[in-house]
């Protein structure tokens, strides 16, 4: 398993913008599994299969709380993680994620609900 840390803004040097953000991120290597997972979920958050299926044993899925997608989990989807990031970082509408779901090409995602 792997953790991503991202440098110090300190360490770019005088000039550099001083704020500072991060969404956390692990990935781990189960045999022939990728699973990746970022942001905050907690345990009575809503979570959605947006993309694949258990039984594909490759998915994509979205954690909710309130109005808010909050986390995003795949397995064996590293670029549909990646497409996710910056919604998560931005504290994107639950709606809006999953619009943009179905607008992917080879998602599996349905109609949005609520």
């Amino acid at each position: 398993m792997a953790i991503v840390f991202r440098l110090p803004v300190a360490l770019a040097g005088p000039a550099a913008d001083t704020s500072f953000s991060s969404v956390p991120y692990f990935w781990s290597d189960q045999y022939d599994r990728k699973i990746q997972f970022i942001g905050r979920a907690r345990p009575h958050d809503e979570m959605v299969i947006v993309d694949g299926s258990l039984a594909d044993r490759r998915l994509t899925a979205l954690y909710r709380r309130g109005d808010r997608v909050v986390a995003c989990l795949t397995v064996n989807q590293p670029s549909m993680l990646i497409k996710y990031r910056k919604l998560i970082a931005g504290g994107a509408l639950w709606e809006a994620a999953l619009s943009g779901a179905r607008c992917w090409p080879g998602s599996t995602a349905g109609p949005a609900s609520g």
